[in-house]
């Protein structure tokens, strides 16, 4: 399946679903998509720190320009998504993603103001409490919010 017959699969799944390819690929919609999937059994703090982190990455010339590319920024081997090599985990699971009301909200809140954490300010990163990733070393951790560790990179 080529590239553009992947994208007609992909809309036509979230045309079923109620919500238009327009929608689904808007920055509120990917950061709310992302907020829910990576930080829904999280404290409210929690999911704000996630967004903040997606945010950060955002306006850092590392990553890339918007928020859906950040949200789905991975690795593609022949023609495919690969599992396990996405920055966010739960964009490479291979499932229709949704993002509830109160994911959207929130999202919505922290694309829509200045928010600031403290100890989040420059955080790209962040993992799982009980999961060390290879990435650990090159960056700085010192902040955990619920069971994610928030980290910057090391200058």
């Amino acid at each position: 399946m080529g590239r553009v017959a992947v994208g007609m699969v992909l809309a036509a799944l979230i045309t079923v679903q109620g919500v238009t390819g327009s929608v689904a690929d808007t920055p509120v919609q990917c950061m709310a998509e992302a907020i829910e999937h990576e930080a829904g059994n999280q404290p409210l703090l929690g999911k704000l720190a996630v967004g903040v982190v997606i945010k950060n990455r955002q306006k850092d010339p590392r990553w890339p320009d918007t928020i859906c590319e950040v949200v789905r920024q991975g690795h593609f081997l022949t023609g495919r998504l690969s599992r396990d090599v996405c920055q966010f985990s739960f964009y490479c699971d291979g499932r229709l993603e949704e993002a509830g009301e109160e994911s959207m909200i929130l999202a919505r809140l922290i694309l829509d103001s200045d928010l600031e954490i403290e100890g989040l300010t420059s955080a790209t990163h962040y993992h799982a409490d009980y999961v060390y990733p290879r990435w650990r070393s090159q960056v700085v951790c010192k902040t955990q919010i619920g069971a994610h560790i928030f980290c910057t990179t090391k200058q």
